[in-house]
């Protein structure tokens, strides 16, 4: 809506964040080159064609929409094997959809771990700098929160820290809206996480640090509960809150191994 770009490549964009019918097995391959890659340069081609505002909000969409990279068939790893001359075949595919996403200034990179590729995220960073405030700011700085914080189990601990910081700059920042709930269930959770963190021998956390994460995640549960219209989830919500204020520790959002 805040784009206000046709309504063909506009459908043709949120087509790509359509929910998926059945298992991700089932889905038909998804290819970038051809599916992904010219709807995308259409839009981008559009929206710098447009006013900042418009602008701003073609490249935030366009973020979002590069979530499904993972999906795409030049990136697949199945680990199964693969003749020597199909090999080549993907692995030119594979470069040849980078490209494309270069010239698009869309960066990529293939994580060591797992050999997969995967979007950096830099598109959202473009769309933050281009709209420091106003309508188009709050959803750019509400993607960058809705990426949440999870349990690293490569760890065994998790860092919420970038994301309880933006999550209190943008309640200070945006006034209350729509938005406001969410924010609030975030940190709610990331706090939870924080006050969870197993001891560290070279790194503890203190009894008072971790009552205060507490104190602080219940706090934000009861915001979400007084604000939220979702009737799904505010029976978990006040069973986080009680268990907290008891003194059980939180166990919403906890790995099971850890709850008390």
């Amino acid at each position: 809506m805040l784009a206000r770009l046709p309504s063909g490549p506009t459908l043709e964009m949120l087509s790509f964040l359509a929910p998926q019918v059945g298992d991700y097995w089932e889905q038909a391959p998804f290819r970038c080159h051809k599916q992904l890659i010219p709807v995308l340069r259409t839009w981008l081609d559009l929206a710098a064609q447009s006013g900042p505002e418009q602008d701003t909000a073609g490249v935030l969409l366009a973020d979002q929409v590069l979530g499904r990279l993972g999906d795409c068939q030049e990136f697949s790893t199945s680990g199964s094997y693969v003749p020597p001359e199909e090999e080549k075949i993907e692995a030119e595919d594979n470069d040849a959809v980078i490209k494309e996403l270069q010239e698009l200034d869309i960066r990529t990179e293939t994580s060591a771990h797992l050999g997969n590729t995967y979007y950096t995220g830099n598109l959202l960073e473009k769309a933050l700098k281009l709209a420091p405030d106003g309508t188009v700011s709050e959803l750019a700085h509400m993607a960058v929160i809705d990426k949440r914080c999870h349990w690293d189990f490569n760890a065994d601990a998790t860092d919420c820290t970038s994301i309880i910081k933006e999550g209190e700059s943008f309640l200070s920042r945006f006034p209350e809206d729509e938005w406001t709930p969410s924010v609030h269930l975030i940190l709610a959770e990331a706090y939870t996480l924080t006050a969870a963190n197993p001891d560290e021998p070279y790194a503890p956390i203190s009894n008072s640090e971790r009552a205060e994460w507490q104190k602080k995640a219940a706090a934000h549960y009861r915001a979400w509960y007084a604000k939220s219209t979702n009737e799904r989830d505010r029976a978990l919500v006040w069973q986080e809150i009680w268990a907290i204020e008891a003194g059980m520790g939180p166990w919403l959002m906890i790995p099971t191994e850890l709850q008390h």
